[in-house]
């Protein structure tokens, strides 16, 4: 995921391309899920303000956070 960090940490996010590809605006974020692996999993990929990604994984079984994947930092 380091690398996908790199790749946009020198880009200007577009925010209107975002909408139109299903992101949602929640007050200062855009969210976009999507139901991954047979409706096991779900990412959740999250675009802060200042076009910051974040991530995770949801098991959909057990409805807790997939803790081999967690993209987002502190």
């Amino acid at each position: 995921m380091e690398e996908v960090y790199n790749l946009l940490k020198n880009r200007k996010i577009d925010f209107q391309k975002l909408i139109e590809y299903g992101f949602v605006k929640k007050e200062n974020q855009y969210e976009y899920k999507e139901v991954l692996i047979e409706n096991e999993y779900e990412i959740i990929l999250v675009f802060d303000e200042k076009g910051k990604l974040d991530f995770k994984v949801i098991d959909l079984i057990s409805n807790d956070e997939y803790c081999f994947i967690n993209g987002f930092k502190e």
